[in-house]
């Protein structure tokens, strides 16, 4: 075996600039969209910006958001459950009685 292990993330980078990926070549400036598109990247051609705000959240699809609102909900109300907030000290005689 004559090629170097890669241990930590710097022996990954080291090993990329020295020896960059052909497969890959022209994608550093690939939007997602195009990714999944299919879209063909002319290698080291500028593109064109298009200028859509997009929100924060929408990296992650609408089906994994809702996934986790849900088990979110389930979790916190489980808790709630499992251990109930006392009631405050002033109440108890009211509750007692």
């Amino acid at each position: 075996m004559n090629q170097p292990t890669l241990v930590t993330l710097g022996d990954a980078i080291a090993s990329f600039l020295q020896e960059p990926d052909l497969a890959t070549r022209g994608y550093c400036m690939a939007s997602k969209d195009q990714l999944e598109r299919g879209v063909r990247i002319d290698g080291g051609k500028p593109q064109r910006w298009d200028g859509r705000c997009r929100f924060w959240g929408a990296t992650i699809s609408l089906p994994r958001w809702l996934i986790f609102l849900g088990l979110y909900v389930v979790v916190c109300r489980s808790l709630l459950i499992l251990f109930p907030l006392p009631l405050p000290t002033p109440l108890l005689p009211f509750v007692l009685a």
